[in-house]
């Protein structure tokens, strides 16, 4: 065809107008779309549609680590434990980090689950050795159990990680509590 110039609409041989170059738009998938929704419904607040957008886009075939990190977070906020555990864990699965271990290890604590919740947070621990929340959780988690020796054990590392750690501090009062220790 002939060469296009700027302002001049192109014209065939004969000397006719054609048609101009159409770009085409290629939409998303359906999943993508989902998911885009779920991301801005959980930053909106409102969880039960970052929910159904999230599992909409699993169903179509993208579960990815981040898609089951929020969908956790999601029924987490709706305090939804066990199904959160179950989402931080497929995104375990997926890429084993210390968030979502750490998240997962969490959830199975509320969701009334200590043995599985002291596995995932041991597990995160290994990944993530500097961060004192991790023995924490687990030091919290022991003393429920009543093994008093290694929830000291796990909230003594908290605080040799992160010296004066609020949540590690107040579990040993627990500790002194539950041992029926009182200072003098």
């Amino acid at each position: 065809g002939a060469p296009l110039r700027p302002g001049i609409a192109p014209r065939s041989r004969a000397g006719k107008p054609v048609a101009a170059p159409v770009t085409t738009i290629v939409p998303a998938s359906t999943a993508e779309l989902h998911a885009q929704r779920a991301t801005e419904s959980f930053g909106a607040g409102r969880f039960q549609q970052a929910i159904r957008q999230a599992e909409a886009a699993i169903a179509q075939g993208r579960g990815t680590y981040d898609l089951y990190l929020l969908l956790g977070r999601a029924r987490r906020s709706l305090n939804r434990h066990l199904e959160a555990a179950r989402a931080f864990e497929q995104a375990a699965r997926l890429q084993p980090s210390a968030e979502a271990l750490t998240l997962e290890g969490m959830s199975w604590r509320d969701a009334g689950d200590l043995t599985a919740a002291q596995i995932a947070l041991t597990k995160a621990r290994v990944l993530d050795p500097r961060n004192a929340d991790i023995p924490s959780q687990l030091g919290m988690i022991l003393l429920q159990q009543g093994m008093f020796s290694q929830a000291e054990g796990e909230l003594s590392a908290a605080l040799e990680v992160q010296q004066n750690w609020i949540p590690a501090l107040i579990g040993m009062g627990q500790l002194h509590e539950a041992r029926k220790e009182w200072p003098e």
